[in-house]
């Protein structure tokens, strides 16, 4: 999956209003949609200027699993042994497969935009809030300046323990409280390629 000259979708990556405040009409963005609008592994880096760093996304299917798990902003997945799929379901992922965050609702067997690396795309979630303040589930151990990895539990992430079979998903810039970790404060790396 290599970078695509593909620019930010206009109305942002989860259809409601990207970075910079970009359109909120709806547009051809291809995000929750039943086709692809772009080719899967389709990737675009963008500049937060809030955050002060750059970020990549990713053109992805989700897929709930066996266990019927749906996704909304903020909740981790990871890949499956379908090329260019994602889940939630902890028993359809691969162990060590790529991870990434939702940047938005994404229903079974459709398409969208997942954060797959770098700083959080500051984009407009479908409540209006900035993705940036939208939080992510942790099990409670997640430190300042450590890594973490996406946890046994479906969504979840937690501190990254050297088990030696699953790489850092991402390292924290703050600690986690009551089991939530604003987006704001993640820098995620990138496995997809």
């Amino acid at each position: 999956m290599s970078l695509q000259p593909y620019a930010i979708p206009e109305d942002g990556f989860a259809g409601t209003g990207g970075p910079n405040n970009f359109k909120t009409t709806t547009s051809v963005n291809g995000f929750n949609s039943s086709t692809a609008a772009f080719p899967v592994g389709t990737k675009v880096r963008y500049n937060n200027d809030t955050l002060g760093g750059y970020g990549t996304c990713i053109y992805l299917k989700y897929s709930d699993g066996a266990g019927t798990v749906t996704i909304v902003a903020g909740d981790s997945v990871r890949s499956t042994t379908t090329f260019g799929t994602v889940s939630a379901d902890v028993t359809d992922q691969v162990v060590v497969g790529a991870t990434a965050i939702a940047v938005g609702t994404v229903d079974d067997g459709n398409y969208g935009w997942f954060w797959c690396g770098g700083v959080c795309p500051d984009l407009n979630t479908a409540a209006s809030t900035k993705l940036s303040a939208t939080n992510a589930t942790t099990d409670g151990t997640v430190t300042a300046a450590a890594d973490f990895i996406q946890s046994g539990t479906d969504k979840t992430i937690k501190i990254a323990i050297a088990t030696g079979l699953e790489s850092s998903m991402g390292y924290s810039i703050a600690a986690d409280t009551s089991n939530d970790l604003a987006l704001s404060n993640i820098v995620l790396y990138d496995h997809f390629g």
